[in-house]
């Protein structure tokens, strides 16, 4: 089901359709108005030509006349040939005077249509314009209750974690490491929201810039040491709206903490691999790492480990394609984001 501002931005693409097509129907008119234009200077042209002609001929003709009462004929015998070019000119300059008058009021009616036409085209531009505007506004109020929302999120966020802390100072030892992975985790969610709501735009966000900014973060938050586990990121652009990039920031953050905790233990030096790309039907990310692999059989720490399933479920949530691959020399993780869910890859 398409939200409300999807269907919004439908409506003022429609609409800007129907103005490109009007504004395309007016320029084709008016090509056809300076044709029969032009066309009507010629056939006016025309005409002047052919009266001058006939001014000639009369001129001619009374030249004749002349010289024959000056013979005695009395100008009654005028030659056939002379009255039938007479005739003839005058019947041609009749047709071309009618053929005249028919573009003269052709071209009144085209222009009667143009001015419909634009003012058709002047309605339906201000209509857009006051769509926009509609639109605009209530883009801007949505934001600012996102924006809003996202701060009372954070608050709450810092007080729940600034709670867990001081009772993980009462708990016993045994309890303790699980419930320090809990504070990571909700410190890398804290951590991916802050960044995905500072986005210009929530509708479309370019989870490659998302993701060089938020994997030194989450590195940092997971425990990892920098100068022991590097980070190589190599990504393409590829636009995601909110509801896609929060729960693939989720997956990065799950992926790297297993990378860190599991991959890399102890001292151990190695690279986490970060790649994002285009793929056939959307977009492709790839997490690598080059440490000691899952342990155990991969279909037995899928259903027991914790950030597997997460991994899994929100991969479901995605409807992505999901592969893991483990061995002695590390461990990929591959997420394959279909079309609906990356909007656009560049």
């Amino acid at each position: 089901m398409l939200r409300w501002w999807q269907q919004a931005d439908q409506e003022r693409e429609q609409l800007q359709v129907s103005l490109e097509a009007a504004l395309e129907q007016n320029e084709e008119q008016s090509k056809f108005n300076h044709d029969l234009e032009d066309r009507l200077r010629t056939s006016r042209m025309y005409v002047s030509r052919l009266t001058a002609a006939l001014a000639e001929r009369d001129a001619e003709l009374g030249r004749l006349k002349q010289s024959l009462r000056e013979q005695g004929g009395g100008g009654s015998s005028l030659p056939s040939s002379s009255a039938t070019v007479e005739e003839e000119l005058r019947s041609a300059l009749e047709e071309l005077q009618i053929t005249a008058e028919e573009l003269q009021e052709n071209n009144e009616l085209l222009s009667q249509v143009n001015e419909n036409l634009e003012e058709r085209i002047a309605a339906r531009t201000d209509e857009l314009v006051r769509s926009n505007m509609g639109l605009q506004k209530a883009l801007a109020e949505r934001d600012f209750l996102l924006r809003e929302v996202h701060h009372r999120v954070r608050n709450n966020m810092q007080t729940i974690l600034s709670l867990l802390r001081l009772q993980a100072r009462r708990m016993v030892p045994d309890i303790h490491p699980d419930f320090g992975n809990a504070l990571r985790r909700i410190r890398a969610m804290a951590v991916a929201q802050e960044l995905l709501y500072g986005a210009d735009d929530l509708s479309r966000i370019d989870f490659a810039t998302h993701l060089q900014t938020m994997a030194p973060l989450l590195l940092q938050t997971h425990g990892g040491d920098a100068e022991r586990i590097r980070l190589d990121i190599t990504v393409s652009p590829c636009i995601v709206d909110l509801d896609t990039a929060t729960p693939l920031s989720l997956i990065v953050s799950e992926i790297m903490s297993n990378a860190v905790h599991h991959a890399f233990p102890g001292d151990k030096v190695g690279t986490i691999r970060i790649s994002l790309e285009h793929a056939a039907v959307g977009c492709r990310l790839t997490i690598r790492d080059d440490g000691m692999g899952l342990p155990g059989a991969l279909e037995e720490c899928q259903h027991q480990g914790l950030g597997l399933r997460l991994v899994q479920a929100l991969v479901g949530e995605l409807r992505a394609d999901l592969q893991i691959v483990s061995d002695s020399g590390g461990s990929s993780v591959v997420i394959t984001l279909l079309e609906s869910n990356a909007a656009e890859s560049i």
